[in-house]
């Protein structure tokens, strides 16, 4: 017999090997480096505030889904654009949704996760950052619900979450 039939015998499963996110067309991942295992956490949760699925949290940005990857020892993201003439890059750019054109600076916002709630801190940035239609201040971390629309300078993003 083999090893799969004598897991089965026994009454365990073999395991299986882990599985990418599915994406559209539309769609793009940001994972770091190491991180190939997605993770579901299925417990209802009345808090919206929560974020139950720590792996994917979504960023809906003109009609594109980013998918940001809180998987692992990754807890913090940066939001901004790329910066040609010095090559530095925000952990996640958002050049390619025109953010330069709608004043999102190199360094705009930070994400990070902390006690399973997901915050956002402007980063003294050019043109500012709001949340809900409130003005966030600079250095300030501000808790999002799951369905929060923040503003980077004109570019619009709504955060979306389990």
């Amino acid at each position: 017999m083999n090893d799969e039939s004598d897991s089965i015998e026994k009454g365990t499963a073999p395991l299986e090997s882990p599985k990418s996110p599915s994406l559209s067309n539309n769609e793009t991942a940001i994972v770091p480096d190491g991180i190939n295992r997605v993770k579901r956490n299925d417990k209802p949760v009345d808090d919206d505030t929560l974020v139950t699925d720590r792996y994917n949290v979504k960023l809906v940005i003109r009609g594109m889904t980013e998918i940001v990857n809180f998987g692992g020892v990754r807890s913090t993201y940066v939001l901004g654009r790329i910066d040609h003439t010095t090559a530095a890059r925000p952990d996640i750019d958002l050049s390619h949704l025109g953010a330069a054109e709608r004043g999102v600076s190199r360094k705009h916002a930070r994400l990070h996760l902390q006690d399973d709630h997901l915050y956002i801190t402007d980063l003294n940035s050019s043109n500012g950052s709001r949340l809900n239609n409130e003005r966030l201040y600079p250095y300030t971390p501000v808790q999002l619900r799951s369905g929060d629309e923040v503003v980077l300078g004109r570019l619009a993003i709504q955060i979306l979450f389990d």
